[in-house]
């Protein structure tokens, strides 16, 4: 979430709609952050944890979630 830019910096507009895919995006990045405060790790399929949520993304992230983007 950056705003929208203008000549003196961001400008954020917090009363517009936003797109049901930028409202999951912002869900899914604040509850892989609330689960590494907790745990130190994102937590994966079986017993298999993640440093970041990068890192998640890359081994099984996209297997989950590509279905869900546009093509």
């Amino acid at each position: 979430m950056e705003g929208y830019p203008i000549s003196s910096g961001k400008l954020f507009k917090p009363g517009n709609d936003i797109p049901r895919q930028q409202t999951n995006t912002i869900l899914g990045r604040y509850l892989s952050q609330a689960e590494i405060n907790a745990s130190g790790v994102i937590h994966g399929a079986g017993s298999l944890t993640y440093p970041t949520l990068d890192q998640w993304y890359a081994a099984e992230g996209a297997f989950y979630l590509n279905g869900f983007f546009r093509r």
